[in-house]
């Protein structure tokens, strides 16, 4: 009789522990990366580097915003979260366009230097803090999965205030760029005319994949186990509402905006976007030296040029 295959205790022992420390490890991940965190909860706070240059420009941008009175505005999720945003209108007004801030950001501090801008330029605004951050319900970031249809909840909410024919623009930095170009895979209502997707990602599988490599975290079978972790969580998968399958079937102008020195999100990702958008009118602008979110502040009269061009376009033009 021929002895029974059998795998050393040893090895066996060892196969769990090594199990067990991989699920340890995705877990907290899982808790590091989407769980609330303090991270943009007042309103000047940075926590980015790279915007200590411009802290007196951000401070003098958000007291501009704030000396106008805002209205603080409210609106449920379609999941019953709260979400806490503020509606400033022009009073003459060409057009409305919705901010949406990115990762561990703010409203205030990431559109601190455009508010001004966008309103001598004719523009109502509508900023919020986006589901788990600030002042908005939420324990679970999603990455834009859910905040897609937040984004268009807000959009809704705005019809029920300006005309119908009113053009809405949408403009994202980071994961509020993926936010709206996921968003723009939604039935948007068709004053919906354009969008800016500055420093955006393709899918949060993709964007998680390129910080663990960036950081030397073995991605696999990590990353397997951070989206069972997620799955189980909100019963949605990473993989989910991918940029590249979205944006070919998207007609109305897109501004594709990153800065080329950007390690957080690498720039390839709005080169691929910008790829596949299927829209006649739309813009690659990469510069050079900037870091992430950064390319506006870097070169702020030539983004000021390609903006200026771009609502011009979507408010004269039927997207």
């Amino acid at each position: 009789m021929k002895k029974a295959w059998m795998i050393p205790a040893a090895a066996v022992s060892a196969a769990v522990s090594a199990a067990a420390a991989a699920c340890g490890t995705a877990y907290g991940i899982f808790r590091y990366a989407f769980a609330r965190g303090k991270e943009g909860s007042e309103l000047n706070d940075i926590h980015y580097k790279p915007l200590e240059p411009y802290r007196e420009e951000i401070d003098a941008g958000i007291r501009w915003f704030l000396d106008h009175n805002p209205e603080e505005v409210f609106i449920r999720s379609d999941d019953g979260l709260k979400l806490h945003g503020w509606y400033l209108p022009h009073p003459n007004p060409r057009g409305v366009i919705v901010l949406v801030h990115g990762y561990r950001g703010s409203w205030s501090t990431e559109f601190s230097c455009v508010y001004p801008y966008y309103h001598e330029l004719g523009f109502s605004v509508l900023t919020y803090w986006q589901r788990t951050h600030g002042t908005s319900e939420g324990d679970t970031v999603t990455f834009g999965l859910m905040e897609r249809t937040d984004c268009l909840r807000w959009i809704e909410y705005l019809n029920t205030r300006i005309p119908k024919d009113l053009p809405i623009l949408l403009d994202g930095i980071s994961m509020g760029a993926s936010t709206v170009m996921m968003a723009a895979g939604l039935d948007l209502p068709s004053n919906v005319r354009g969008i800016i997707a500055d420093s955006g990602f393709t899918c949060p599988w993709d964007e998680i994949a390129y910080v663990m490599k960036h950081a030397h975290v073995p991605v696999r079978p990590l990353l397997d186990l951070l989206n069972l972790q997620f799955k189980r969580k909100t019963g949605l998968d990473l993989r989910e509402c991918d940029t590249l399958k979205i944006l070919p079937h998207v007609r109305i102008p897109m501004i594709f905006l990153h800065g080329e020195a950007d390690t957080l999100v690498p720039c390839r990702f709005s080169v691929q976007n910008y790829e596949a958008c299927g829209s006649q009118h739309k813009r690659l602008i990469l510069v050079p030296g900037a870091e992430h979110g950064m390319g506006y502040l870097t070169e702020c009269d030539r983004c000021r040029r390609e903006i200026q061009a771009f609502f011009d376009l979507c408010t004269k033009t039927e997207a």
